[in-house]
């Protein structure tokens, strides 16, 4: 079967591309105007954002948050959480006495209750969620003193003393 004719002429003009997209704009003749625009209406947006955040997050507005010396003083007149406030959600969140009294002796990493055994390496107190047995010499480290190793089908932890 043969092509259809061409219902007009052959001396027509050739359609062109009538969209500019924003990438040829901004690689155009006034490009460095049109980048500079972007990136101030993005800032913009930015600040106006974190502004809306903080302000419903601390119930009230920051006016300037671009003073550093005021977001410093800002951050230094609110009390630091511990990280044990932190996980302890619920009706425990406050801990008492002697439970401080004994994440004090724990390893700096373990915020256990219950310490059971001490590393072989380091003689921290360790918890037996946070206790790892070297696959080597059996002998429990902490989980500093080890290395997980998965090299083998299992994740498997080694000792730094076998691990020379």
């Amino acid at each position: 079967m043969t092509k259809r004719r061409n219902p007009w002429s052959d001396d027509s003009p050739m359609q062109l591309k009538s969209h500019i997209s924003a990438r040829e704009v901004a690689n155009g003749v006034n490009g460095s105007v049109f980048k500079e625009h972007i990136h101030d209406h993005t800032k913009n947006l930015l600040t106006s954002g974190a502004k809306e955040f903080y302000a419903k997050s601390n119930g009230q507005h920051l006016e300037n948050i671009n003073n550093n010396n005021e977001m410093s003083t800002l951050c230094e007149e609110k009390p630091q959480k511990s990280i044990v406030s932190f996980f302890c959600k619920g009706p425990r969140q406050k801990l008492d006495h002697r439970i401080k009294k004994k994440l004090d002796n724990l390893h700096p990493h373990c915020e256990h209750e219950n310490p059971t055994s001490q590393c072989f390496f380091c003689d921290q107190v360790i918890c037996p969620s946070c206790e790892q047995f070297c696959c080597l010499c059996n002998h429990s480290f902490c989980s500093l003193c080890s290395v997980l190793s998965y090299s083998y089908p299992n994740e498997m932890a080694i000792c730094l003393s076998c691990k020379r």
